[in-house]
């Protein structure tokens, strides 16, 4: 019998036992894996980002907004290459449990600060041309069945019209599409600007934020802090940063994603280390005269040595490589929701690579105390135990 057959029959003799201890490791490994990879999931979103954008919000928070007027201002500084504007609009289409993203935005100027967006030049020229018009990414569009020409009222969560109503009017002009890397359930609604800046109630003539192209990553860093000195001593004051950190600013703002990794991770790791190892301690002591056979037959102390560290480590990895492949499932199936926002989730290398290495880790720690005590037995003590 070859040492691998002999650690799986062991290591299933018991298997209710067993098959507690991989499932207690799949969870945690389910929870890490989901974490880390959808922290490693926006780092790959972020790094896509051109380092040359900026994002000017206001210092307080980026709720509060800043004067239509600084855009031209932040257009006359040198190395500006182009700055757009945008305001958030909230939304959400006939119930409140349909929220929808809608940007309102300058036509002309916003998808060329938008890396994201991949738009028909036909559906673009509709879009600009329309005042009241709205596009939308392909699969909400797909999943609510706009038709290019429909009329559609999307209710805003913050701004109510002038005659106090918060369902506003669009026109809708057409689909974009998301690029791959950014993953294709993303996007937001985008409507004018000017229509919406005109027709709602109150904060006219104000945006929530400057999206700016400098000429180079060189002179990104010179221009956000001359945009701030520009705007020191005003009303409001600004915060310019490059779009990749507010991004990942804004996701933070409720959560910080790889503190979360940390504790959670460390928390379930170390339930593990307790479950499975005292577990394989019991398993080992139940089993104190079968090992001291062993080395009657001539079993080396090494061999049994590794035969129960082998038994540590393949209990671990099959939990973890389930837990693994249950977080891959789950980032399938998010990927297939429409109007999903999120970024597009999956386990990169270095996402699994790390796992296993913990896998391992934790299969050598919970191991190593029964391993070496099984090393040490004696023969004679063994066999003479009850």
């Amino acid at each position: 019998m070859t040492d691998v057959r002999l650690i799986l029959h062991n290591l299933f003799r018991k298997v209710v036992r067993t098959l507690l201890l991989i499932t207690a490791t799949m969870i945690a490994f389910l929870i890490y894996g989901t974490l880390a990879g959808f922290d490693e999931s926006i780092e790959q979103v972020y790094s896509k980002i051109p380092a040359d954008r900026l994002i000017t919000v206001n210092t307080i928070n980026f709720t509060q907004p800043l004067p239509y007027a600084y855009v031209n201002r932040v257009r006359t500084i040198e190395g500006v290459e182009r700055a757009s504007h945008a305001n958030w609009f909230g939304g959400y289409y006939r119930e409140e449990r349909n929220q929808v993203a809608t940007f309102a935005v300058d036509p002309e100027t916003y998808m060329d600060v938008a890396p994201e967006i991949l738009v028909d030049p036909q559906v673009r020229a509709r879009f600009v041309g329309t005042r009241g018009a709205m596009i939308a990414p392909r699969r909400l569009a797909d999943q609510y069945g706009w038709q290019v020409g429909d009329q559609v009222s999307l209710f805003s969560n913050i701004f109510p019209r002038e005659n106090g109503s918060y369902a506003w009017p669009f026109e809708f002009a057409g689909v974009y599409d998301i690029r791959a890397e950014y993953g294709e359930g993303g996007g937001a609604v985008l409507i004018h600007y000017d229509y919406f800046n005109e027709a709602r109630r109150f904060g006219r003539d104000d945006v929530g934020w400057i999206t700016i192209d400098a000429v180079s990553p060189e002179a990104a860093d010179r221009i956000a802090e001359e945009v701030d000195a520009l705007f020191a001593n005003s009303r409001a004051q600004t915060e310019t940063s490059s779009a990749a950190a507010f991004q990942r600013g804004f996701l933070e703002q409720s959560i910080s994603i790889a503190s979360v990794v940390t504790l959670v991770s460390t928390a379930g790791f170390a339930t593990i280390l307790l479950i499975v190892g005292n577990a394989m301690v019991v398993a080992i002591r139940e089993r104190t005269r079968e090992v001291a056979v062993l080395k009657t037959l001539g079993f080396g102390s090494g061999r049994i040595f590794r035969l129960i560290l082998g038994e540590s480590l393949a209990l671990v990895l099959i939990g973890g490589a389930l837990g693994l492949g249950l977080t891959a499932l789950i980032f399938s199936m998010l990927s297939q929701v429409p109007g999903n926002p999120l970024p597009p989730l999956k386990l990169y290398p270095i996402t699994i690579a790390t796992a296993v290495g913990y896998m391992v880790l934790l299969g050598i720690v919970t191991g190593l105390i029964p391993a070496v005590g099984a090393w040490r037995l004696k023969i004679v003590t063994a066999l003479g135990r009850e």
